[in-house]
């Protein structure tokens, strides 16, 4: 059974274990410790702990969240006011040397049939000190049996000393079906800060099955939104 701890404090360290949980206000996550999962999620078994954030479902109707959503855009090219951040296909990398993709001049990223690796990924920086509220991802999905799987990640570290780092799965959408472009979002729950000085961001694309695939599965955008 998986280990549920909610965290109310700004660092927590043990140094016995070398951990370092970091968290503003309440997050409530669990560890992930099946080696299967953490595989398929592109983690070593035998790595840095991995937890996820628990999702909570969002009592709004999706109308309210969309309205939410989209009052929270506007703003001034590079100004303050700006409350997102995305990446988009070329952004992306293979996790290893043996990634074989293609990128179909620059609009999406899918990898290939004879890949030897089915994760990509790419660093996404967000303003410092801000609420998490949405995560968003376009892909194209044309396959009957596969998914393409999009995470938003987060590392931390010490400021100043050598512990291990902490990972933290923020925020999970899968395309679904086979309709072709798709659109999906989830909002991210609690009080989750970004937190610079300590932690990086990142956002994880994992193809299912190994690549079998192909140019059917495609990620081509993702985005975070903040308060």
């Amino acid at each position: 059974m998986k280990q549920l701890q909610i965290v109310s404090c700004v660092v927590v360290v043990l140094t016995s274990g070398l951990f370092q949980a970091f968290a503003h206000s309440s997050e409530m996550f669990e560890w992930i410790t099946d080696p299967v999962e953490l595989a398929e999620l592109g983690f070593e078994p035998d790595g840095p702990g991995v937890q996820r954030l628990v999702h909570l479902p969002d009592e709004r109707s999706l109308e309210e969240q969309l309205a939410d959503r989209i009052a929270r855009l506007p703003g001034d090219i590079g100004g303050a006011s700006v409350r997102w951040a995305s990446v988009q296909a070329t952004d992306f990398q293979p996790l290893s040397d043996g990634g074989t993709y293609a990128t179909m001049g620059n609009f999406i990223y899918s990898c290939t049939q004879a890949s030897a690796n089915s994760f990509a990924d790419a660093p996404i920086h967000l303003a410092d000190s801000r609420r998490l509220a949405y995560f968003d991802v376009w892909t194209f999905d044309s396959s009957d049996t596969q998914d393409v799987n999009v995470d938003l990640n987060r590392v931390c570290q010490s400021d100043s000393a050598p512990f291990t780092p902490v990972v933290t799965l923020l925020a999970t959408r899968s395309s679904s079906g086979s309709g072709g472009n798709q659109f999906s979002f989830v909002s991210i729950p609690g009080s989750v800060f970004t937190q610079n000085q300590s932690c990086s961001y990142w956002v994880r694309a994992r193809f299912e099955s190994g690549c079998d695939a192909g140019n059917n599965l495609r990620v081509q955008k993702a985005r975070v939104i903040w308060d």
